[in-house]
């Protein structure tokens, strides 16, 4: 995905780099992930699964992340050229070594690696209140605590790498490197501070997790304390003992998992008794001050195309609207950080006909029970946008017009099922 999208980016003036970003498909990927080519590591490492990992595997089928398979086929094939007329630019052959490291620059593997770290935390993030950190350690010995441990860790060497070259004006850059700790990277993460994201998200763990989780720790990863520490302007002016000697955080949280070992949770190590106040007969103490918790909010979407050319495929690509509506919702549900959660989505075309209209928002208010239907197209201001109409008959909510009303005259519509 990250290749399609940066070969997108760079366009033409790609070049040699273009042809090899389009060159490669999902066996190359999977090779540089493995360490090898995905049957090879089937052979060695693949293990039988049991009854109870199949029906585990089975019930959690709606968190698997899903791929457009047409994405990831590659754009051109071996010894095929890049653009036509472009006699010196074809495919490099397939070789036993690894094509992401042999015929990628490292700064364009580096922005391959960066785009899929962002899509997995993305993809956590979405998951925060299914997919506990005791199940990722379980399982991967590695948890989401792991993943902003090993940003820290890459911000010490970009720092040690960047210290030599960098001039004045990117001292700036060196400090906030150096200024970020384990609280900085999980936030990002998390897509929250991690003592928000456990008390929204955190279950208490069953005998049966507790036990495979503990049954697990010969796989768990590992961390060097001293490398996630912040370093002050002192270590930063000695390289060799800022790891040795680390300063201590700045502003740590008390229940910050600032830990050698993921998923050791060290709250009530760390924490540290307050100091109270004598009560006299004009103060008294006030429990602390806690925001209440957002609720999460989980919906269901109908979005129906209204247009008699697309209902009647006389368009070429289709239709356009609906998956853009359907782009736009998704950007903003993810953008409330799992605040707010699609749960399933429907679409349909029909034509500018109010029967065909009502049928569809009857299926999907009575008997799909959607909570939210979005309509998009309609002819404009004529005879045959019947769609409003269409609705009202219905006995379903119109919220609101949005969208070009003079442009192109196209509506977008909204209808609050009830």
């Amino acid at each position: 995905m990250e290749a399609r999208n940066l070969s997108d980016k760079l366009g033409n003036e790609g070049g040699e780099v273009l042809q090899r970003l389009d060159g490669m498909g999902y066996d190359e990927a999977a090779k540089y992930v493995y360490g090898m080519a995905y049957p090879e590591w089937k052979q060695q490492h693949l293990k039988k699964a049991s009854d109870a990992q199949m029906q585990k595997f089975n019930n959690s089928n709606n968190l698997w992340a899903t791929f457009d398979k047409a994405v990831l086929a590659k754009r051109i094939q071996e010894d095929e050229k890049v653009h036509p007329g472009d006699s010196a630019s074809t495919l490099p052959p397939m070789t036993t070594k690894n094509y992401v490291e042999e015929f990628l620059p490292p700064a364009i593997v580096e922005k391959l690696e960066a785009g899929a770290f962002q899509s997995l935390c993305t993809h956590l993030r979405e998951r925060s209140e299914e997919v506990q950190n005791i199940d990722l350690m379980t399982v991967s010995g590695f948890c989401r605590n792991c993943l902003a441990k090993w940003m820290v860790v890459e911000a010490r060497k970009l720092s040690e790498n960047l210290r030599s070259t960098v001039s004045e004006k990117g001292l700036g850059i060196l400090e906030r490197l150096d200024g970020m700790g384990y609280d900085e990277a999980a936030q990002y993460v998390y897509g929250m501070g991690y003592p928000e994201w456990k008390k929204r998200y955190s279950k208490k763990a069953s005998d049966d997790q507790m036990k495979r989780f503990n049954e697990s720790k010969p796989i768990w990863a590992e961390h060097d304390k001293a490398l996630l520490a912040k370093r002050s302007g002192q270590a930063r002016a000695n390289n060799s003992q800022a790891v040795d000697k680390p300063t201590a955080p700045v502003g740590t949280p008390s229940n910050s998992l600032l830990s050698n070992v993921c998923c050791q949770d060290v709250e009530e190590a760390a924490k540290t008794e307050p100091v109270k106040k004598k009560a006299t007969s004009r103060t008294r103490e006030l429990p602390p001050f806690e925001p209440p918790v957002p609720p999460t909010i989980s919906f269901s979407l109908g979005i129906l195309t209204v247009s008699d050319r697309a209902a009647a495929g006389k368009y070429i690509t289709g239709d356009l609207s609906g998956p853009a509506v359907k782009e736009a919702v998704t950007g903003a549900v993810k953008s409330y950080g799992g605040y707010v959660k699609l749960q399933a989505t429907e679409g349909a075309v029909v034509s500018d006909d109010s029967e065909a209209i009502q049928a569809k928002l009857r299926e999907w208010a009575d008997t799909l029970n959607l909570d939210f239907i979005l309509t998009t197209g309609g002819t404009g201001f004529a005879a045959r946008d019947v769609t409003p109409e269409a609705t009202m008959e219905g006995k379903y909510t119109l919220l609101c017009f949005s969208q070009g009303l003079y442009a192109d005259l196209n509506l977008t519509r909204v209808f609050w099922v009830q």
